[in-house]
């Protein structure tokens, strides 16, 4: 049996992207133990370090072609394709929208079963683009989607059957919960992005470093720099944050795994974001999560993340009214409140994870496994 795994990013230079391949692959590998996992990478050596068991389909020039069969068609012999999560089917890459639509559409015309994990859909208002998606969705056997409050409702009008939809949370989630400690920490750990999607700007950047500084200060707690990225978008925006304060304790180098941006969240009480995975991180582990946002793709992840996780989520809009003043009271509020707010968080975490497993455990019905 062989499955192939469609996935947000090639290069596995993102943290909150290589956790969600770990986490699918796994829960594959324990659903079909015997089959083929092969997974689409730019980078088949890096893949090898963060996923060993996945046999590389090498992306090159935007174009698959299976390693060890060069010039094979990538979709030949595969009995099961998965497209696993991602903010990627939206309006702010659409060249990878169209590619991601197109491989199902291929794989659905063969009658190869596709369904789809930990999707974030939206928003998706690109006329091309929805004729695409409404087209090739609704063919999907299972679209697994991380929240409820806006990704249903567009499938919902794409015309996809409501029976094919569920509600599962984020595939990292499993990977951050793990060995949760029983205590928070003392530092605030923080995460700030620049990237064009983001939507913050130079005075949003500054509002952001001056709230997070002075409650720090206010505590005598370190800053602790945790980036998700490393397509030099992460580290120097948090940089941004952290200049001038006299803790920061400093991140690991750019290879560093998921598993050390998790780890480093133990020496944290909160985290003030403003990327979706460094709060899913964050939330899973029992952390309470300040998640400033300036765009409609962030405010459709972080309201959806908020929906699933409850008070221990804020979400602060810099487009809002005094958005500083906001800023400041959820990161007062979430600090003096994070221990009561602990169990519930991770309470939430282990609901989601059941979801999620019973969503994969579903797929497991769509193709029968070799003897």
């Amino acid at each position: 049996m062989r499955i192939l795994i469609e996935h947000g990013e090639h290069q596995h230079r993102n943290r909150g992207d290589v956790a969600m391949l770990q986490v699918a692959v796994e829960r594959m590998r324990a659903l079909w133990p015997h089959a083929e996992i092969a997974v689409v990478t730019g980078d088949p050596a890096l893949l090898a370090q963060l996923v060993p068991s996945a046999a590389p389909v090498q992306l090159t020039s935007g174009r698959m072609t299976r390693l060890l069969r060069r010039g094979a068609d990538t979709l030949a012999g595969v009995d099961l394709l998965v497209a696993i999560g991602g903010g990627y089917l939206n309006d702010v890459d659409p060249e990878q929208t169209e590619r991601v639509l197109a491989t199902l559409e291929q794989a659905q015309a063969r009658g190869i079963p596709c369904v789809m994990f930990g999707q974030g859909i939206g928003p998706l208002r690109d006329p091309r683009l929805r004729e695409m998606a409404a087209r090739v969705l609704p063919g999907c056997a299972l679209i697994a989607l991380r929240e409820s409050v806006t990704g249903a409702p567009l499938l919902e009008e794409l015309g996809v059957p409501n029976e094919n939809v569920t509600v599962t949370g984020d595939d990292a989630i499993p990977l951050a919960r793990a060995g949760a400690p029983e205590t928070l920490g003392e530092g605030l750990a923080v995460n700030h992005r620049l990237a064009s999607y983001i939507g913050t700007d130079d005075d949003a950047t500054g509002i952001i470093r001056a709230a997070v500084q002075a409650a720090a200060f206010q505590r005598g707690a370190p800053l602790i720099p945790i980036p998700v990225s490393e397509w030099d978008d992460d580290r120097p925006g948090t940089a941004r944050i952290t200049d001038g304060y006299p803790l920061v304790e400093h991140p690991e180098a750019a290879s560093a795994p998921p598993a050390w941006a998790i780890g480093r969240l133990d020496r944290a009480r909160i985290v003030v974001t403003s990327t979706y995975h460094l709060a899913v991180f964050a939330l899973s582990r029992g952390l309470p999560a300040v998640c400033v946002t300036s765009s409609d793709y962030y405010r459709h992840k972080f309201q959806g993340l908020a929906n699933l996780f409850g008070p221990g989520c804020t979400v602060v809009d810099m487009g809002g009214p005094e958005p500083g003043d906001a800023l400041v009271a959820a990161i007062d509020t979430l600090w003096e409140g994070a221990e009561l707010l602990r169990p519930g968080l991770l309470a939430a975490a282990d609901r989601q994870i059941a979801l999620g497993e019973a969503a994969y455990a579903r797929a497991q019905t769509l193709v029968t496994p070799e003897a």
